[in-house]
């Protein structure tokens, strides 16, 4: 049909081609594009959808028509692949007369008259603008949904675990492990759905970086080695020595793959044993080709389930009766991942025997010939003196004091009690604005805050923290504690303000070595965080651009919490340049002081001193309208500085991971 289109419009006339051109109409978007990418026709739908009428768009150009907002390809790129006669499908932005746009689900085709003949291209496409609209609103809904899941669940958890440190009976014991459990089951759930979420809206990403895969296989083997030996399973490991030992791809994926196929084999499983491996499928041009398998003696599945589990929201057994839960979304999250790497992912099992998922992934082998991945190996943690635990009690002997500004009464009452626990005083502020209030009046040593709360938010408190308070008190330590699962959570919180992070429901060990930790470092600090930065510009070594000490003193040993602002100060640099330029060149002062004063710390951070000053006067000049002139030369020198220091921060990640 696509072929002979164009010629069935030139023949046809009349009464004929007018049924021909309903049929269209009421179908699709049509669309024709000559040899050079001009319109040579449009049906009405695209007008009526468009507002533009036929006229308008003959003989534009098919780049003015559509918009270059594109998540996977810009315009001149799907022009170069139309020109080597490949068809592209996808979505696309449309652009409308009144300077809005529409999405469209558009298949572009390339078509010839004759072999010799230039390629033609025909549009046919459907609007889906409603759709995308819906989606943005799901999105919405999960990110809210999650919120209001995670912090009745934060509660729950977190009682059940100051309830089973009391005296209890071995029922009672019994039973508040079911508690325990059934949270757990809730809180995977939450984070499935956001995950599957992401995979069916197009905005699960796929990283690549250098990693070590017999490391991550071999700390998963740890881990589920417990596990299995719990429920008196035999676990095995076995990992083909001729895999390369480092490859660019992205090691958290792959560990979410394994975690959930384990985790099904160790909850379907009651004995016998479960096996993990990793061979080699394929090597050749610098790719290599992992076959990762997962077996296990579990129930099986039976041969009609095989193609149903891998649906969504599909399980074992959909009857009544089903020896074991869950919502069934794990195979499906691996299999998009899977595919999503350009992986291929099978699954065999025998009812009452077992099953065996096999899955493969392609790397690209990081062998050192690359400037990208000279000096990236990879080492294990290094092992960490002992330090004695801080005792939480001031110079005075009393308790170090904490301010949590949290507004949920059943989390002030377990957070109170964890508190109490761990040896601190606790006061609460029901909002940010009480405990602004608060910290005018009082003197404490650390600050937990939650984001979400009435009055003013945690974000907004913080900032004002920071920014309108005087020393010591706007260098206080804050930790950030919310239930959003979102990705970028962390990262928000750490612009704000805040020292670090814990999402809900926390961890009390955990929180209570981050507290201790901020305490520490501020008991010993001066009153300035940033003392290191006022060197002059002749004391920076002259190999480096960065210094991570104050970075490594700050993580204590804690890689994932290097790895983390490591990663933030790369993916945020480029646009915190960006938007200086931006707001010097629409002479927005104030936004312009804001970034340069958000930048400072990040800078601290990674310890790139010779531009510090830079930023601190473009943040000085911006603020009191001063010296304007002096900012453009300003940011051209910190954009020059920060672009070096990510090659070498670039590099000391890739070594972490």
């Amino acid at each position: 049909m696509i072929d002979n289109l164009q010629d069935l419009i030139s023949r046809t006339s009349g009464d004929e081609w007018k049924t021909y051109q309903q049929i269209l109409d009421n179908t699709a978007i049509i669309m024709l594009l000559n040899s050079v990418g001009k319109v040579s026709y449009v049906n009405r739908k695209y007008c009526d959808i468009s507002g533009y009428g036929r006229d308008d768009v003959t003989g534009l150009d098919f780049q003015s028509i559509f918009s270059d907002v594109s998540e996977q390809q810009t315009l001149p790129e799907i022009w170069q692949q139309l020109q080597q006669g490949k068809s592209r499908k996808g979505e696309i932005l449309a652009r409308k007369r009144d300077e809005r746009f529409f999405w469209m689900d558009a298949g572009i085709y390339p078509i010839k008259k004759h072999p010799e003949s230039p390629y033609h291209f025909i549009v046919i496409g459907t609007d889906i603008t409603s759709f995308k609209n819906a989606l943005q609103i799901k999105d919405q809904f999960l990110a809210n949904m999650s919120h209001e899941f995670r912090t009745p669940l934060h509660t729950i958890y977190s009682l059940g675990n100051l309830l089973a440190e009391t005296s209890l009976s071995r029922e009672q014991n019994d039973y508040m492990e079911s508690i325990l459990n059934a949270t757990g089951i809730l809180m995977r759930m939450v984070e499935d759905l956001l995950d599957l979420n992401k995979i069916e809206t197009g905005q699960a990403r796929i990283e690549s970086k250098i990693f070590n895969p017999q490391l991550l296989i071999q700390s998963l083997a740890r881990m589920f080695s417990e596990k299995t030996r719990q429920k008196q399973i035999n676990f095995s490991l076995e990992y083909d020595a001729s895999l390369p030992e480092l490859v660019l791809g992205d090691p958290h994926r792959l560990k979410q793959i394994l975690m959930h196929l384990l985790e099904n084999a160790v909850k379907y499983t009651t004995h016998g044993l479960i096996h993990l491996s990793c061979r080699p499928a394929r090597r050749e041009n610098g790719h290599a080709e992992f076959l990762f398998l997962v077996e296990d003696t579990g129930i099986g599945i039976p041969r009609e389930s095989l193609e149903m589990i891998q649906e969504k929201f599909q399980q074992l057994h959909t009857g009544d009766t089903r020896p074991f839960g869950g919502p069934g979304l794990g195979l499906s999250i691996v299999k998009h991942l899977i595919e999503l790497q350009k992986g291929e992912f099978r699954i065999e099992s025998t009812e009452e025997k077992g099953t065996t998922v096999s899955f493969s992934i392609p790397y690209k082998e990081a062998n050192g010939q690359d400037e990208q991945i000279q000096d990236a190996k990879i080492e294990g943690p290094e092992k960490k003196e002992e330090e004695k635990p801080l005792i939480n009690t001031n110079s005075n002997g009393e308790p170090y004091k904490v301010l949590i500004a949290e507004d949920a009464d059943i989390n002030q009452l377990v957070i109170r009690k964890h508190m109490q626990k761990l040896g601190f005083d606790a006061d609460f502020a029901d909002n940010g604005k009480i405990a602004l209030e608060k910290l005018r009046n009082k003197k404490y040593d650390i600050v937990l805050m939650d984001m979400q709360m009435p009055v003013m938010d945690g974000y907004q408190t913080i900032k004002s923290i920071r920014n309108d308070f005087a020393a010591p008190v706007n260098h206080i330590p804050i930790i950030s504690i919310t239930a959003s699962v979102m990705r970028e959570a962390s990262g928000k919180c750490i612009e704000a303000g805040a020292d670090d992070y814990m999402p809900k429901p926390y961890d009390v060990a955990e929180l209570k070595t981050k507290m201790e930790k901020w305490i520490k470092k501020n008991k010993y600090e001066t009153k300035s965080t940033t003392p290191v930065m006022q060197e002059d510009h002749k004391s920076q070594n002259a190999e480096s651009l960065i210094d991570l000490e104050y970075l490594e003193q700050l993580s204590e040993g804690d890689n994932d919490f290097t790895i983390s602002m490591l990663s933030y100060f790369i993916d945020h640099t480029p646009g915190v340049i960006a938007e200086m330029k931006q707001y010097y060149k629409e002479k927005d002062f104030k936004a312009l002081r804001n970034v340069a004063h958000k930048f400072k710390p990040q800078l601290t951070f990674m310890g790139v001193k010779s531009i510090f000053q830079d930023v601190e006067n473009i943040e000085q000049y911006a603020n009191t309208g001063t010296n304007t002139e002096a900012i453009p030369q300003l940011i051209q020198r910190t954009e020059e500085v920060c672009m070096k220091a990510l090659v070498e921060i670039k590099a000391e990640l890739e070594k972490m991971l």
